[in-house]
C-alpha cells in the first residue's frame, strides 16, 4: 500500500541521493523549515521538466512522497510496477478520454488515505509540463483531494499545502544547476468554512491563492512569445546586474535576480511594448552574433578578460589532466552511449533529463562492476577494487567538470584574441551589450 512506509524505497534512497548529486553541478534547497514535520502535507510544485521534478522533491525532503502522476505512463505492466514502487499513482486528465475521468475517484481516495496516515503527497497544480519558464493555468485536482479529505473526516483533516518552486538553469544537460524553494504552507482548514457554504467558491479561492504563492517561487514569464527574447536578455546581463546590485554571484542570487528581472520585463512589456520589443530584438541579435563567433554571452564581461586568470586556468588544466584521463576512461562508454541514445530517440526536450538520469542510474553501476572485475586481478589487495568502485563516479564527475573548464578556457582565449586582433568588433559587441543594459533600466 502506497500510504505505508516502504523498505525497498528506503533501501535505494541513499544510492538515489548519490546519483542525483552526481547528475547536478549544484543543488540549492531553501525554505525546508516551511515543511510541517507533524502534519499531512501536499507538495504543490511547478512542472518545468518531467519525472525529474518528482526526483527534485524526493531529494530535498525526508518524506516518502506519494505522487499523482499522468495516467498515460501507467499503461504497461512493467511501468505500473516500477511507478508503484516509486509511489506514483495515476491521475487522469481530459486528454486521456472523458470516460477515464471517473477513475480519479479511486486515485483521490488513495491520496486522502495517505494524508490520513500523516504522510505526504505531491500534485502538480498545472497538471502538465511547462518547459518555457512560464506557468500554465492551475487545475482543480488539489482542491478536489483536500476537500474530499475534509468530507471524509468531518472536516478535521489538518492538511497543509506547501507551494514549491523548481528551477533548472538548463533544460536537460548533465551538470546543470537546480533550485528547490519551499514557501509558507497554506492551511486547508482555513478554506473549510467557505467550502461548507459554497464548494465552487472555495475551490476557486484555494486554486488562486496557491497559484499566487507558487508564482513567488518560480521564474515565470506570463507572455509566452516574449520568453526567448527576455531569457536571452537575462543571460546577457546577469553578471553586470548582480555586480550593480552588490550581490555575490551565487546560484540563489542568480535565481532571485531572474525572478525580479522577469517581473520587471513583464511590466515593461505592459507599459512600453515598443521598448520591450526593441530590447528583445537587440538581445537576440547580439546572442546570434556572439554564437557565430563560437562564444557565449558570459564571456562579454570585463572580469573574464584578465590574461593572468586565463594562464592560471591553463596551468590548472595541465596539472589535473591525469585525473581527467582516469575519469574519462572509466566513464566514457556509458556516458556516450546514453547521450547518443537520448539525442537520437528523445525528440521532446522535456523528457531528456529524465531518460538520461534513469538510464545512468541503471547502466553506470553495471559498467563499474564490469570494470572493477577486469581490474581486480591486477590489484595488490581485493579491497582496492571497492575503493575504485567509489572513485569511478567521482572521477567521472570531475572529468565532466574538467571538460567544461576546458571549453570555457578556450572561449576566454578566443575572446581575448578578438580583443587584440579585431578591436572594432570587440568594442561593437561591448557597445551592443551596454545598450541592452541601458534598455533594461533595472
Amino acid at each position: 500500500m502506497v500510504e505505508k512506509w516502504s523498505f525497498g524505497y528506503a533501501f535505494f534512497r541513499p544510492y538515489f541521493y548519490f546519483t542525483f548529486w552526481l547528475f547536478h553541478r549544484k543543488i540549492v534547497v531553501s525554505g525546508k523549515e516551511n515543511i510541517p514535520p507533524d502534519k499531512p502535507v501536499i507538495f504543490a510544485p511547478n512542472h518545468p521538466n518531467a519525472l525529474h521534478d518528482d526526483l527534485a522533491i524526493v531529494y530535498s525532503t525526508p518524506h516518502q512522497v506519494v505522487w499523482l502522476g499522468r495516467a498515460d505512463i501507467h499503461k504497461s505492466r512493467i511501468a505500473r510496477f516500477f511507478l508503484r514502487f516509486l509511489k506514483i499513482i495515476p491521475a487522469y486528465r481530459i486528454r486521456d478520454g472523458k470516460e477515464s475521468l471517473g477513475n480519479n475517484d479511486v486515485t483521490f481516495r488513495t491520496a486522502v488515505k495517505v494524508l490520513q496516515h500523516n504522510q505526504a503527497i505531491a500534485i502538480y497544480p498545472e497538471a502538465e509540463n511547462s518547459l518555457f519558464r512560464s506557468m500554465v493555468s492551475h487545475k482543480k485536482a488539489i482542491a478536489r483531494v483536500v476537500f474530499l479529505g475534509g468530507e471524509l473526516t468531518d472536516f478535521d483533516l489538518d492538511t497543509r499545502i506547501v507551494p514549491t518552486g523548481i528551477f533548472f538553469d538548463q533544460n536537460h544537460n548533465f551538470g546543470r544547476r537546480m533550485v528547490v524553494a519551499y514557501g509558507p504552507p497554506l492551511s486547508v482548514k482555513d478554506y473549510y468554512p467557505l467550502y461548507r457554504e459554497n464548494p465552487h467558491k472555495a475551490t476557486i479561492a484555494l486554486r488562486n491563492d496557491l497559484e499566487a504563492a507558487i508564482r513567488k517561487l518560480v521564474l515565470d514569464y506570463r507572455i509566452s512569445e516574449n520568453v526567448k527574447g527576455f531569457e536571452t536578455a537575462r543571460t546577457i546581463c546577469t553578471p553586470d546586474l548582480l555586480k550593480n546590485k552588490g550581490w555575490m554571484d551565487t546560484l540563489p542570487n542568480r535565481f532571485r535576480l531572474a525572478r525580479e528581472l522577469a517581473d520587471h520585463l513583464e511590466r515593461m512589456n505592459e507599459e512600453d511594448p515598443e521598448k520591450a520589443k526593441l530590447l528583445i530584438q537587440r538581445s537576440l541579435y547580439l546572442d546570434n552574433q556572439v554564437k557565430a563567433l563560437g562564444l557565449r554571452n558570459w564571456l562579454i564581461n570585463k572580469a573574464e578578460e584578465k590574461p593572468l586568470k586565463n594562464v592560471l586556468l591553463v596551468l590548472y588544466l595541465v596539472l589535473t589532466f591525469p585525473l581527467f584521463v582516469f575519469g574519462f576512461l572509466f566513464n566514457a562508454v556509458p556516458w556516450f552511449s546514453i547521450n547518443k541514445l537520448v539525442e537520437k530517440k528523445m525528440k521532446n526536450e522535456i523528457f531528456k533529463s529524465t531518460v538520461s538520469f534513469t538510464l545512468g542510474f541503471l547502466l553506470f553501476p553495471v559498467v563499474y562492476l564490469l570494470e572493477m572485475g577486469l581490474i581486480m586481478p591486477f590489484l595488490p589487495h581485493w579491497y582496492w577494487g571497492f575503493a575504485l568502485l567509489l572513485l569511478f563516479p567521482l572521477a567521472g564527475k570531475f572529468a565532466h567538470n574538467w571538460y567544461i573548464w576546458l571549453l570555457k578556457t578556450r572561449g576566454r582565449w578566443r575572446w581575448l584574441n578578438i580583443k587584440t586582433r579585431k578591436p572594432e568588433l570587440y568594442h561593437a559587441i561591448h557597445k551592443a551589450k551596454t545598450d541592452i543594459l541601458e534598455s533594461i533600466d533595472y
